[in-house]
Formats: C-alpha cells, structure tokens, sequence
C-alpha cells in the first residue's frame, strides 16, 4: 500500500462516528479579494453567520432564511425566563429555602412568558 494510502487509512481509523462522510470534509480554501462595498454586502446578508458560511450557502444555492426581528426578541426573552427557571431549579435542588407561594407565582409568570399572555 503506499504511503498515502497508509496515510488516508490513519485518517479513517481516527474518525469519529459523527464526523461528516469523507467526500463531505473540507479540504480546499479559496482566498477571495473584496472592495468595501462587496464587503458590505455580504455583511449585510450574513446576519449572525460568519462570512464562509455564507459563500458556502451562496455557491450551494441554500441560504438559510433570515430570523424575524420578533422571533430573535422572543427567543432573547425566553432564554433570560428559562434561566431564571434554571436558577431557582438549581436553589431548590441545593437544599435551599423556599416558600411554596413565591415558587408557585414564579412558575406562573414563566408560563405566561412561554404562551404571551402577559399577568
């Protein structure tokens, strides 16, 4: 066997199960020059992706739709509610003190975060 094929058989023996298909692994890098108004553009399409993943999804044909502003504050507001959530799981699990009512309305407040409903 040669010495790449040596090489190419470590590689397999390394790979992990969740690893992409081997024809799937990026190899190859392009390097591309941008003016600023190219540079621009593509800022403004990328929205919170990095800008390869953007060329990648560009060439492909796949980009991914843009999230609505309101979707990104309902998101943003139900991850600060889940971690209030979070926190108080963890003080009670902790042994901490607590009393019932107080848990009780923070619980309600926390579901009518998640359906909108506002209390």
């Amino acid at each position: 066997m040669s010495e790449g094929g040596i090489l190419m058989g470590n590689f397999l023996s390394k790979r992990k199960q969740d690893d992409p298909p081997v024809e799937e692994v990026r190899s190859h890098q392009v390097k591309i020059m941008l003016n600023d108004k190219e540079i621009s553009l593509l800022d403004d399409v990328r929205g919170r992706l990095n800008r390869a993943e953007v060329m990648r999804y560009l060439l492909m044909d796949k980009m991914p739709a843009p999230v609505p502003a309101l979707n990104t504050l309902a998101w943003t507001e139900l991850s600060r509610a889940s971690a209030n959530l979070n926190q108080l799981t963890h003080h009670l699990n902790a042994g901490g003190a607590f009393e019932v009512e107080q848990v009780k309305v923070m619980l309600e407040r926390f579901r009518a975060a998640l359906i909108g409903a506002t209390k």
